[in-house]
């Protein structure tokens, strides 16, 4: 399931991912609380990886992370980090 605040960021934010792609992730790593990387971004002057938290199936929140800082499970909060490019 996608919560209406990750459909608020994506539009906020003007990432580009069909939904269906964000329903395929949440289901896909349902079984633990996960962080998927799913492309980078120039914003406000750093390059930033845009990352997608789903935590018991559900995509809770998308998120921009400056590439210079960790992107670990502790730092993120998660069971497990992938890296699925979906944004080029």
């Amino acid at each position: 399931m996608i919560t209406s605040h990750v459909l608020k960021r994506l539009g906020e934010r003007h990432i580009e991912i069909d939904i269906e792609m964000v329903e395929y992730l949440s289901s896909k790593y349902s079984d633990v609380d996960t962080a998927v990387i799913i492309g980078s971004i120039e914003f406000l002057g750093d390059k930033n990886y845009i990352i997608l938290i789903i935590r018991d199936g559900n995509a809770v929140t998308i998120e921009f992370r400056r590439c210079s800082q960790k992107c670990d499970k502790n730092s993120l909060n998660v069971d497990e980090v992938i890296t699925y490019p979906c944004i080029f």
